[in-house]
């Protein structure tokens, strides 16, 4: 039976990820105008799947798809929907893809130096250019961009895609372990 303590956490997780993406569409847009220089949303996707797992695509997807549908305007509302909904799917799948990846190669997390080259080669990187891979090919089959801009749009959304988990993750890392302290820690502190 679902519970409100199912379906409240993940509708709080998909309306932050909608208000990322629209802050920085407003912020480093590109053209279409849901391309960015800095993608949050790509780390708050890795922190939803590790926390609730293949439960958490369908409201990274949504919130994708809200997020997007306006970006991807288009003179035929079908293009636009399938187009939007394609580029969703992507970033429901690069929150899977990260979250396999950041298990699989730092089953205890980020703890130690060492881990840093794993988290930022494998998770970041391997991640980030399956799902620019996907979403600009989708913006130049649909005509959004150019084909002669294809490999510039996916530098460009790898590297914003991993600064997004670059940030992100530290940050639900950070508040993971503040939850964890002892009062006589709080105290301290």
């Amino acid at each position: 039976m679902l519970t409100a303590n199912h379906f409240l956490p993940k509708a709080a997780g998909a309306l932050l990820y909608w208000v990322l993406a629209n802050v920085g569409m407003s912020i480093f847009a590109l053209q279409p105008d849901n391309i960015t220089l800095l993608w949050l949303p790509s780390g708050l996707a890795l922190v939803m799947c590790l926390q609730w797992g293949y439960r958490a695509v369908p409201w990274i997807v949504l919130a994708s798809f809200c997020a997007n549908f306006s970006g991807m305007a288009s003179d035929s509302l079908t293009r636009q929907l399938v187009h939007t909904g394609l580029n969703a799917i992507a970033d429901g799948l690069a929150g899977i893809i990260a979250m396999l990846l950041f298990r699989r190669l730092l089953p205890h997390g980020l703890s130690t130096a060492r881990d840093l080259l794993p988290f930022a080669a494998g998770v970041c990187l391997v991640t980030t250019l399956i799902s620019s891979t996907l979403i600009t090919t989708n913006l130049a089959v649909a005509g959004y961009i150019a084909w002669e801009q294809v490999g510039s749009y996916i530098r460009m959304l790898t590297l914003g895609d991993s600064l997004g988990i670059l940030l992100v993750y530290p940050i639900y890392q950070g508040w993971k372990e503040f939850n964890r302290l002892s009062l006589l820690n709080v105290q301290w502190l």
